[in-house]
């Protein structure tokens, strides 16, 4: 009976073992309940460069923001870029016009700004390199000043001045005169910037009917300045206006002009590129635009091309008029 028990019990033993063996080798799967889920895993996504403006309008409204920065011997391009991200309107760095200036990307900046206007950072940051701006093919142009004035970049605007340049005689006639608005905003905004005065700006009034238009060729900043000082001129006339019409005033003298033959130009250096071209000729008023038009394509066809205003006069004697203009050959 012993024995027989002793048996059993090994036999029990035998089996125990076996299934532990076999436990061991093949694991029972955990349940679904049971399992712990594995850690999602995030893909991480590079940012979107942001969505530059262009455009004269969006770039006037980027430079009317506040803009606060400070730069420690910062290259140039760096502040640009970091600029350009603040206002998002695209800028572009002229690097070939900077280069002849002796300016690069790398050039060192250091300065610092509070909420100012972003016109005036871009300004104070480009003053230091003797660098300027403007607005050319719809962007934020970064470029020397001299590139800044040559024909390619100068835009042409037209203002309706019909306010300030109709004046009456002392019986009462009216006359147009452009003259001393013409000469306020030459003498008064960057003044060496004129061709009067040396520059490539132009500036010449003409009458269509009446409309009486003042014709500004010169940079985007310098179109400002003009809008600006057109605003407070109108703005002090009206306070001043007495009500009764027309301001009076003497008719301007018939400039003194030498007798030149028929279409024969007179020409006088004025800088070693240009002329002044004064030329002659009579005719009805009514036929002065078609007569002057001529008078340009004849210059045009000698190998002279415009480069500033041009100016009709009346002489004394009456259907005698004078066509003054600056050529650049």
């Amino acid at each position: 009976m012993r024995r027989s028990r002793l048996v059993v019990s090994a036999l029990g033993f035998a089996f125990l073992l076996g299934t532990v063996i076999s436990l061991a080798a093949n694991p029972p799967e955990k349940s679904a309940g049971n399992k712990k889920p594995e850690p999602e895993k995030k893909v991480m996504k590079a940012a979107a460069p942001p969505v530059l403006r262009t455009g004269e309008e969006a770039i006037e409204a980027a430079l009317a923001r506040p803009v606060t920065c400070e730069f420690v011997e910062t290259p140039l391009k760096d502040v640009i870029d970091y600029l350009q991200d603040k206002v998002q309107v695209e800028i572009y760095l002229d690097s070939s016009a900077l280069k002849d200036a002796g300016v690069d990307e790398s050039t060192p900046v250091t300065c610092r700004h509070q909420s100012l206007r972003f016109e005036k950072v871009l300004g104070l940051v480009l003053n230091e390199l003797k660098l300027t701006w403007t607005i050319h093919n719809d962007v934020l142009y970064v470029t020397t000043p001299e590139k800044a004035e040559s024909d390619e970049f100068l835009p042409i605007r037209l203002y309706d001045v019909a306010d300030l340049v109709v004046y009456q005689d002392q019986d009462g006639k009216k006359f147009d005169d452009f003259a001393p608005l013409t000469n306020v905003i030459i003498n008064t905004i960057d003044t060496k910037t004129w061709a009067e005065n040396g520059g490539t700006g132009s500036i010449f009034g003409e009458s269509f009917g009446t409309a009486k238009i003042l014709v500004v060729s010169h940079r985007y900043d310098v179109h400002k300045k003009v809008a600006a000082l057109l605003t407070e001129i109108r703005t002090i006339a009206a306070k001043k206006s007495s009500g009764d019409g027309l301001p009076r005033r003497e008719r301007p003298k018939a400039a003194k002009t030498a007798a030149l033959a028929q279409d024969e130009p007179k020409t006088s250096s004025v800088t070693p590129d240009h002329m002044n071209r004064d030329r002659k000729w009579k005719v009805e008023e009514s036929a002065i635009p078609d007569d002057l038009a001529k008078a340009v394509e004849k210059d045009m066809a000698d190998g002279w091309e415009p480069c500033g205003g041009i100016s009709v006069t009346a002489a004394t004697t009456g259907g005698t008029y004078y066509y003054q203009a600056m050529w650049k050959r």
